[in-house]
């Protein structure tokens, strides 16, 4: 899987979370409905700006749309999953308190080791 599917992959799993329509994402970043299909396919390679212009319509950094390029990370999180749910609730969080639920998860992740 190349890049642009990867991102394209990203920023569908952040539409379809935020509840928006393909051609509302379109109307709203000021591109056509098409183009943001291609895009998600991964068939096309947006600019920056227009990266930019979803991040905004999705009220997400640039970084949170190319951040999870990791193909298998990409594949475990379906948008049912919980831990889908998850990372809803930490986008809410300060980095204070993202630093404080990382420390959390990981001495549960060595608990859970530990079994």
């Amino acid at each position: 899987m190349n890049l642009n599917e990867l991102i394209g992959q990203r920023i569908k799993y952040i539409r379809t979370q935020r509840g928006i329509s393909q051609e509302e994402l379109a109307a709203s970043a000021g591109i056509a409905t098409t183009y943001v299909g291609q895009i998600e396919r991964g068939i096309r390679n947006p600019t920056i700006s227009v990266v930019e212009n979803i991040a905004n319509v999705l009220e997400v950094s640039i970084e949170e749309i190319v951040r999870s390029t990791d193909p298998d990370r990409l594949v475990s999180i379906a948008p049912t999953s919980e831990l889908s749910e998850i990372l809803i609730l930490l986008e809410r969080f300060s980095p204070h308190d993202l630093h404080n639920a990382k420390l959390i998860i990981e001495r549960i992740a060595d608990i859970a080791n530990t079994r």
